[in-house]
């Protein structure tokens, strides 16, 4: 892993050793560093290559004879930057101006190892904040940066350990790696954007910022004291951005952001609650998924599309509102989401997608609008809670498996004036009553009596029925869908009222043992 700053921390660590054998406090690190500094460290264009002869930062003068704080002018005397910090004081704070300049700029670990400092105040003629300018002050718990801020330097407050809260106001444009690195305590964070900057393209991932060089590090780095995250600005949340930070709870994302990326709060697993803005315009692929504390969405009328298995493995959602915006329920967006109970889908969906809300165990209704053409396959498969649903006039398809394994589903209703399906006593038909498609598992019967005009047996359609004992099937049936009787389980007998020979030459597909195993009565009479 990248670790810019490792050289840096081991010097900085070699020095406290110095500084307690010396009994020094803040002014002690200059006499150690200061000189070895003094090209490095000064706020002027000058010519680097040149050799340095100015003199070493000077003793507090008259003008500021209290503070500690030492300020430097530019050599184009047009403003001046704080340098260093000596004094033994736990607040600091920055003047406006020095000798008539205004001061714009915190250098380069200018209050670095001041571990008695509990609080700074920074003037709103900052403009910057320079390369580890608070880092290892370890006792400061309060700062509050003005909105004149622009920069924030690498490894700028790293191991703050004792920071709780901090807020970047919307003025800054670009934050440094590391910059809170080993903030051990930090438990919420307002930014501007995620990231190095709003603009950047590479580091757009939130443990940047604490020291994570690929999204995939975000849980090693970010704290586990940090618990909420507020996002001011940006437009939008880059995929991955918030992989894997198990210990968050509380996202909030202002108005803005118009796009949530794929994998964007992937593994969030203690995530509880997000607020997604009206300005969000899609959700992207595995945005969610594994959010199995996330309790409720709200998905707002900007939101057009949500991506496939967006919010997968969301254990813990109990309530889910999708917008008047969202046009499709994408592959397997809500599939196993076990504690969703129900949904309503707006008039502007069309389609719902394979697996939408496959596996959702305490599901036990939902609103299909007249606006919906398509269900696809397994869409509501092993939704044991769902006890009816009913398919409006505007479906034209119905894929295979769509309510497999719905062993609470007791009626499957179909709108009269359907073109293509029809309910008959509850069981899902094609329209002609010529194919059965999936039987209504919740009604627990032993056994059925498949209609002669049914010529196939759909995939899955009697799946998981186990407390069927008998079927009888009649002649005209020539095609059995794949485990159209799987796990079947008590099914013992078969009825059939053609011969042996009729019977092997109807088309079986797979996953049907439970069928072919039973007894088969070849020849069978049904009673009048």
């Amino acid at each position: 892993m990248k670790r810019r700053g490792f050289v840096r921390a081991l010097l900085l660590l070699s020095l406290i050793t110095i500084m307690l054998l010396s009994f020094a406090s803040c002014d002690k690190i200059e006499e150690i560093i200061g000189n070895k500094n003094e090209v490095t460290d000064t706020p002027t264009n000058r010519d680097e290559s040149k050799e340095d002869t100015k003199d070493p930062i000077p003793d507090p003068t008259e003008d500021e004879p209290a503070s500690g704080v030492i300020y430097e002018v530019s050599e184009d005397g047009t403003y001046a930057v704080v340098v260093k910090f000596r004094s033994t004081e736990t607040e600091a704070k920055i003047a406006r101006e020095y000798k008539g300049l205004p001061v714009t700029s915190i250098y380069k670990y200018a209050f670095s190892f001041c571990s008695n400092l509990t609080s700074v105040t920074i003037p709103d003629s900052v403009t910057s904040i320079g390369e580890g300018a608070f880092t290892f002050c370890s006792n400061l718990t309060s700062i509050i940066i003005p909105d004149s801020v622009t920069s924030i330097g690498n490894e700028a407050f790293a191991f703050c350990s004792n920071l709780t809260s901090i807020i970047i106001p919307d003025s800054v444009t670009t934050i440094g790696d590391d910059t809170f690195h080993g903030c051990s305590r930090l438990e919420s964070i307002t930014l501007p954007f995620v990231g190095a900057s709003a603009t950047d393209t590479s580091n757009t991932h939130f443990g940047y910022i604490f020291g994570a060089n690929s999204y995939s590090y975000n849980n090693d780095y970010v704290p586990a004291s940090l618990k909420t995250v507020v996002i001011t600005g940006g437009t939008s949340i880059d995929h991955n951005a918030f992989y894997s930070c198990t210990n968050v709870t509380n996202i909030t994302i202002q108005d803005g952001v118009t796009s949530i990326g794929q994998e964007a709060f992937c593994r969030c697993s203690n995530l509880t609650s997000i607020i997604i803005p009206d300005s969000v315009t899609s959700i992207g692929d595995y945005a969610f998924v594994w959010c199995e504390n996330l309790t409720s969405i709200i998905i707002p009328d900007s939101v057009t599309s949500i991506g496939e298995w967006a919010f997968t493995y969301c254990e813990s959602l109990t309530s889910v509102s999708i917008g008047n915006g969202v046009t499709s329920i994408s592959e397997a967006s809500f599939a196993i989401c076990h504690s969703l109970e129900n949904v309503n889908i707006p008039n502007s969906v069309t389609s719902i997608s394979d697996y939408a809300f496959a596996g959702c165990s305490s599901l036990t209704s939902i609103n299909i609008p007249d606006s919906v053409i398509t269900i696809g396959e397994e869409a509501f498969t092993y939704c044991p809670s769902l006890t009816n649903i009913t398919i409006p006039n505007s479906v034209t398809s119905i894929g295979a498996w769509a309510f497999c394994a719905c062993t609470g589903l007791a009626n499957i209703n179909v709108d009269e004036n359907n073109e293509y399906y029809a309910s008959i006593d509850g069981n899902l038909y094609s329209k002609d009553g010529k194919t059965l498609i999936q039987y209504a598992l919740g009604k627990q019967d032993t056994s059925f009596v498949i209609s002669d005009s049914v010529t196939s047996i759909g995939n899955g359609a009697f799946a998981y029925f186990e407390s069927l004992t008998t079927v009888i099937i009649p002649e005209s049936v020539t095609f059995i869908g794949e485990g159209a009787f799987e796990e079947c389980y008590g099914l013992t007998d078969v009825y059939y009222t053609g011969n042996a020979a009729e019977w092997t030459g109807i088309d079986f597909s797979q996953y049907n043992d439970c069928l072919t195993n039973a007894t088969i009565h070849y020849d069978y009479v049904p009673e009048d």
